[in-house]
């Protein structure tokens, strides 16, 4: 009877040279650990390290965080409308002086009216648009028994009105600015108690809704501004504004600048979404200004002017 020939103990090249290479990295690791303890050792302390103005600095820092953890202001957001209502005297409404009509709320100015509380325009962001446009439009307003203030006057107003003791309520939509008046009311060393802040959501959009305020609109009506703009500006100057070819319609100029600045999707395709992106970020950093004014008839207007 013939025997089985038994199995070989000799490990093969492969799996020798497998323990090896396990073994090679099991002490680079050890003596990576051991440099870092070394390193541990060495270092002093940053307690010891730090300077008496350093400690000031940082117990500073932590009353500062707390402050705006318990900060009023962070609480009033989530208090009620109809409990603002009843509580303040006065309302600020804080329109966007590049289109103050899109960014105003009727529905909350006609519950501050039948309440008969006080309401005040202020105009913020007033550097992107002329001097003739805001008289316009504040005129326009004061004509209808509205109250206008430009956000620079304001602190003038408050102390000349007598309203130092009041209590404000700063309304107005998403990144209309309504921080930057909280920080002008305490300023004038009114109570961070008696000013409360409230966000409220423009319904009735229009052309430069989009432009304003690109993260809470859609991508159709972002399309929809934009196509607004290359209508009303000549192709020859967007293209010496762009340093881009020539171009009929907006798709064919958000090919341009995806193809321009290399904007694909992962299928090769040309990218319009960052294309779109790319041109808002004109309008963001205000190399294109953009406002509404009236023409001759009283009719409202859309202008859009390219910086040099």
């Amino acid at each position: 009877m013939v025997q089985k020939r038994k199995k070989s103990r000799r490990l093969t090249i492969r799996r020798r040279e497998g323990l090896k290479r396990k073994v090679r990295d099991t002490k680079r690791k050890e003596i990576r650990k051991l440099r870092k303890l070394e390193k541990l050792k060495e270092k002093v302390p940053t307690s010891l390290l730090r300077t008496d103005e350093d400690i000031l600095l940082l117990n500073q820092i932590k009353k500062n965080t707390e402050m705006r953890q318990n900060n009023p202001t962070v609480i009033n957001l989530k208090l009620d409308w109809c409990d603002l209502l009843e509580k303040c005297d006065v309302f600020l409404q804080i329109l966007d002086s590049r289109d103050p009509e899109g960014s105003r709320s009727y529905e909350i100015e006609n519950e501050i009216i039948k309440n008969n509380k006080k309401m005040i325009f202020i105009f913020n962001k007033t550097d992107l648009i002329t001097e003739e446009v805001k008289e316009e439009w504040m005129s326009n307003y004061t004509s209808k028994g509205i109250i206008c203030i430009s956000d620079l006057d304001i602190s003038f107003y408050i102390n000349n009105n007598g309203f130092n003791e009041s209590i404000f309520c700063i309304i107005g939509e998403k990144n209309v600015g309504k921080k930057k008046i909280l920080s002008y009311l305490l300023s004038e060393n009114i109570s961070i108690e008696n000013i409360h802040l409230y966000e409220t959501e423009v319904k009735e959009k229009n052309i430069l809704s989009g432009l304003r305020n690109p993260k809470a609109a859609n991508i159709f009506e972002i399309k929809e501004c934009l196509n607004y703009f290359i209508k009303n500006i000549s192709v020859e100057k967007i293209c010496q504004f762009f340093k881009t070819e020539k171009f009929e319609n907006i798709e064919e100029f958000f090919e341009i600048i995806a193809k321009e600045n290399n904007f694909y999707k992962r299928n090769g395709k040309l990218c319009h979404k960052k294309a779109m992106q790319f041109i808002l970020g004109f309008f963001d950093t205000n190399k294109i200004l953009f406002y509404s004014s009236f023409d001759i008839n009283g009719s409202k207007l859309y202008n859009f002017k390219l910086k040099e």
